[in-house]
């Protein structure tokens, strides 16, 4: 009996076999998002400081899909790196989400503060929804509002 057909086959079979992943590895997705954070705001004429509290909130939209969150960085104007929000890796189920929180009167951030989000998942699936709720009150006044996060190259994606 000779060698090179049963080599032949167990390679077909070991590709036959391999096919399902690397079909899987081709679909994966990998995306960055960038949502701007404000700590303050500016108003009245002398450019007061108004302090808002952040509330990150990353949304699989998915029905079917997980989406597993990798990283969110928080920086400063400048920036400069301030917090690794995530320690390490979460994996939001379909129609799961997770939230981060910045309390109101911290100024580590600054008017241009931002997140990095990176996530990855199936290619065919919905992107997360990832978006930044922003509220302060001071002296009886209130204000409020949302910052949609945005795609942004990275190398890698």
């Amino acid at each position: 009996m000779s060698r090179i057909p049963i080599f032949s086959t167990l390679l077909g079979v070991m590709l036959l076999l391999a096919t399902p992943a690397l079909a899987d590895h081709k679909t994966a997705l990998q995306r960055t998002v960038y949502v701007p954070v404000y700590s303050h705001v500016f108003s009245g004429n002398k450019a007061h400081p108004f302090y808002l509290a952040a509330t990150m909130a990353i949304r699989n939209i998915d029905p079917k899909h997980s989406v597993t969150l990798h990283s969110a960085d928080y920086f400063d104007s400048d920036g400069t790196l301030i917090e690794h929000h995530l320690p390490e890796p979460i994996t939001l189920p379909p129609m799961g989400s997770h939230f981060l929180f910045v309390r109101e009167h911290d100024k580590t951030g600054g008017p241009g503060a931002s997140f990095l989000i990176k996530w990855s998942g199936k290619a065919s699936m919905n992107h997360p929804l990832i978006e930044a709720i922003l509220i302060g009150s001071s002296g009886g006044q209130g204000i409020s509002f949302i910052c949609p996060g945005r795609e942004i190259q990275q190398p890698g994606n």
